[in-house]
C-alpha cells in the first residue's frame, strides 16, 4: 500500500510504502511526521552538542599555541599526530531512538544503486531513517530525508 504524505499547502511531499501484513499503522501520514521531527530534534542536538564541544577546544587551542615550538617538538608533534584532540562523545554516533518502540534502533538507509542499504553507506547519500526493531510495529518502514528537512513544512 502507498500512503501519500502531504505538507501545508496540500501538496504531495512523498510517497509512503508501507506493507499492510506486517505494519500496524492507524495514520502512517502523522506517522512519518512524528518520526521525522523526532530524528530532526535528535540530529539538532546532537550538532549542538558537536559544536559547543568544537568551540571550546577551539579557544583552547590558541593559547597552546602562543608558545613556539622547537623543531625537535614539531617533528614529534607531527610523528605522533598530536595536535587538536576534541573529546566526541560516543552517544553521537549512536542510532536514533524510534518514538514508537522506544529503542535505540533507527538507522539510516542509503541508496546504493537500486537497492537500500542499512546504515551509512561511504559515498552514497542518505535516502531516509528506518527502524530496524523486528519487534517494532514499523519495523523496515523508511521515513524519506526528505521529510525531515523540510518538517517546518509539516500541517
Amino acid at each position: 500500500m502507498q500512503v501519500e504524505v502531504h505538507n501545508r499547502q496540500g501538496k504531495v511531499v512523498c510517497v509512503l510504502d508501507v506493507d499492510k501484513e506486517r505494519t500496524y499503522l492507524d495514520n502512517a501520514e502523522e506517522w512519518a511526521w512524528d518520526t521525522a521531527q523526532h530524528i530532526a530534534e535528535e540530529t539538532k542536538q546532537r550538532g549542538e552538542l558537536l559544536g559547543l564541544r568544537l568551540g571550546a577546544s577551539a579557544q583552547r587551542m590558541p593559547d597552546e599555541q602562543k608558545k613556539p615550538l622547537h623543531w625537535w617538538q614539531r617533528l614529534r608533534q607531527t610523528f605522533n599526530r598530536q595536535g587538536c584532540h576534541v573529546d566526541i562523545p560516543i552517544s553521537l554516533f549512536e542510532d536514533y531512538r524510534c518514538p514508537t518502540c522506544e529503542h535505540s534502533t533507527i538507522q539510516p538507509v542509503s541508496g546504493v544503486g537500486s537497492v537500500m542499504a542499512i546504515g551509512f553507506s561511504p559515498g552514497h547519500p542518505v535516502a531516509g531513517y528506518a527502524c530496524q526493531n523486528p519487534d517494532c510495529q514499523v519495523y523496515d518502514v523508511a521515513v524519506p530525508k526528505v521529510l525531515v528537512t523540510t518538517i517546518d513544512e509539516r500541517p
